[in-house]
């Protein structure tokens, strides 16, 4: 059997990450969870230890992308409705292919925003009065 490799990520927010429980995810499907996790000496974060599949080895390069899911509820709805089932998790966006390998990572503080490149119908909207929009609500 191959081997996995294992990755560090800096977490400001380390709340329901467990060692051996907590999943790892990649577009919904599991592919490590925390091996391991230690709490800053001043208690302000936590650096995970994730142990990966092997096969994940060429997209976890420098342009990777991790952060935690956890559920939240606001005005534009319910965000991370899996994690209230199966916990929280922490989720990737595989690096590319031709970027150099790395493994040490910070966690974002929030899944990043779409880019251009993902295959799909791309729009932009703007409007002269803001009101309270935010990332995820709904277009009425």
């Amino acid at each position: 059997a191959k081997v996995g490799i294992l990755v560090q990520l800096a977490l400001h927010d380390f709340s329901g990450v467990q060692p051996g429980v907590t999943a790892v995810r990649w577009r919904g499907q599991q592919i490590g969870v925390v091996k391991g996790a230690k709490v800053d000496n001043d208690l302000g974060g936590a650096v995970a230890v994730l142990s990966l599949d092997p096969r994940a080895v060429p997209y976890i390069t420098s342009d990777a992308q991790f952060w935690l899911v956890k559920p939240s509820i606001t005005l534009a709805g319910i965000k991370g409705l899996e994690a209230l089932t199966q916990g929280n998790f922490i989720e990737i966006k595989a690096g590319s292919k031709d970027a150099p390998a790395k493994r040490n990572f910070v966690a974002l503080a929030a899944a990043p925003a779409p880019d251009n490149k993902e295959p799909g119908l791309h729009l932009k909207f703007s409007t002269e009065q803001v009101g309270s929009i935010s990332v995820g609500a709904p277009l009425l």
